[in-house]
């Protein structure tokens, strides 16, 4: 996981622990999560959201080497965004993970977004 500072800087690559661990599929009523994730598994993650009550869920498949999860509490939101993101908060100042490309040059990475009933 990359902490970032509010200008978006990454400022510090932490193991996630506690709270940050989403890894199990934690409820996430309550926690405040504002991160950007890393070292992902290169032949793709997964990410599923689901209402508990209704059982209604969405599932995303990612080959993104970044993930940024945010809840929306912080702005008197319920809810949960999960984007994938193919370099880190501020990339563009820090350099890192971006993908210099020449004129006809490609990349390409995938995400498929699926709604799912558990």
């Amino acid at each position: 996981m990359a902490q970032t500072k509010p200008s978006g800087k990454v400022v510090d690559k932490l193991p996630v622990s506690g709270d940050l661990d989403l890894t199990g599929g934690p409820l996430l009523t309550g926690k405040r999560i504002d991160h950007a994730y890393t070292d992902l598994p290169k032949e793709g993650w997964t990410a599923e959201l689901t209402h508990g009550p209704s059982g209604l869920g969405v599932r995303m498949i990612s080959d993104t080497p970044w993930a940024q999860v945010y809840t929306g509490d912080r702005i008197g939101r319920a809810g949960v965004a999960v984007e994938p993101m193919s370099c880190p908060p501020n990339a563009f100042n820090s350099g890192e993970d971006l993908a210099f490309l020449s004129p006809g040059e490609w990349s390409r990475t995938g995400c498929s977004i699926e709604a799912i009933r558990t």
